[in-house]
């Protein structure tokens, strides 16, 4: 059985409200590191989720 989700602009709009300047903050703060650093930061957090996904 398949379901289908949709998301009202309302809701969009709140979302974006909320995350929307922490997203871009976080962008910002990415582009400063280079490859290396960001290869760390994504195991880091590939490491937080799968232990997160096993407690």
């Amino acid at each position: 059985m398949h379901r289908t989700l949709e998301v009202n602009q309302r809701a969009v709009d709140l979302g974006q409200s909320f995350f929307g300047p922490l997203i871009g903050s976080s962008v910002a703060l990415l582009q400063g590191y280079d490859e290396r650093e960001l290869a760390a930061i994504r195991g880091f957090l590939a490491g937080g989720r799968e232990a997160a996904a096993e407690g």
